[in-house]
């Protein structure tokens, strides 16, 4: 209770033990804090997990990482500054530079903090290590917006856990694996990784479910998959088929003959068996009768 509680004093805690039954000295339950090393409220400190909840929603963390690319003066190390979101996952890369210089910072600062679509707007906690990267002109311009910046503990990457587990999620399923020449391609292959992460890496902190889920399909055929840089991951989906989808080109609502004849159809759905299972939907009635016009001979051959 001490410990899930600061502010709960000697007395707070004595009250809490009655409600259960256990009927406690206060000079009891001031032993066994003293013995547990847990001070007195009011100068008892908060759980890091406290602080994160009590933010949660309006929190973010902000890390960089490195990488190396091959340019015309050789290898070069790059820093990527990157934002994340802890309740969505969503991040945002603000940049990428050889050794950051002050003026890069301040300048990430000021797009990350933007009124109108900067990617802190919203946000009244930001998460950073005590690198010295975080130059004073960063931490004027983010704290002037209204962004407070919480200083991790000394050498605790776990405090900044969700930007630290991205970092290394980018380069050991991506960045490593690639031979980066330019930093056009360094840039491409970051924008690719976000793209992946967002919309098609499940994430088990959010139930093993997509931050940027795309709208399943009522009707699903065959599965589909898209890759990222050149097959270096893929994406499997199911790929919806609708009767605008394949017959769209007509002008009317196809006839059963449009549907049996159709090569488009058989293409998509991968044989006729399963072309002639979409003219049930033909016997729909609505304001339109799509099947007006059909005799009971030509419903029984379909």
């Amino acid at each position: 209770m001490a410990t899930e509680n600061s502010t709960w004093g000697y007395t707070r805690i004595q009250g809490a033990l009655k409600n259960w039954g256990h009927d406690v000295a206060r000079s009891t339950v001031a032993t066994v804090l003293k013995h547990n090393g847990i001070a007195p409220a009011p100068d008892r400190p908060s759980s890091w997990r406290t602080f994160l909840r009590a933010h949660w929603g309006a929190i973010a963390g902000a890390d960089l990482f490195t990488s190396e690319v091959w340019t015309p003066r050789g290898l070069i190390t790059y820093y990527t500054l990157f934002v994340i979101d802890l309740r969505s996952r969503r991040v945002h890369v603000a940049g990428s530079i050889p050794p950051p210089d002050a003026g890069f910072i301040a300048q990430a600062a000021r797009r990350l903090t933007d009124a109108v679509d900067g990617f802190l707007a919203g946000h009244r906690v930001l998460l950073c290590d005590r690198d010295a990267k975080w130059t004073q002109g960063f931490r004027r311009i983010v704290e002037g917006a209204g962004v407070r910046i919480v200083w991790t503990p000394v050498q605790a990457p776990n405090a900044n856990a969700y930007a630290e587990r991205f970092g290394r999620s980018i380069r050991a399923e991506w960045l490593d694996r690639l031979i980066l020449f330019g930093e056009r391609r360094l840039l491409r292959a970051l924008d690719e990784f976000v793209a992946h992460d967002h919309g098609e890496r499940n994430h088990q902190g959010l139930g093993n479910e997509l931050i940027l889920p795309e709208p399943r399909p009522a009707l699903s055929t065959t599965v589909r998959w898209r890759e990222r840089v050149g097959g270096l991951v893929r994406y499997y989906h199911t790929r919806s088929l609708t009767m605008g989808g394949v017959f769209g080109h007509y002008e009317h609502w196809p006839s059963t003959a449009d549907i049996l004849l159709e090569p488009s159809a058989a293409t998509a759905l991968g044989s006729a068996v399963r072309v002639a299972s979409l003219v049930p939907l033909l016997y729909q009635t609505g304001p339109e009768e799509p099947c007006r016009g059909l005799t009971q001979t030509e419903r029984e051959e379909a």
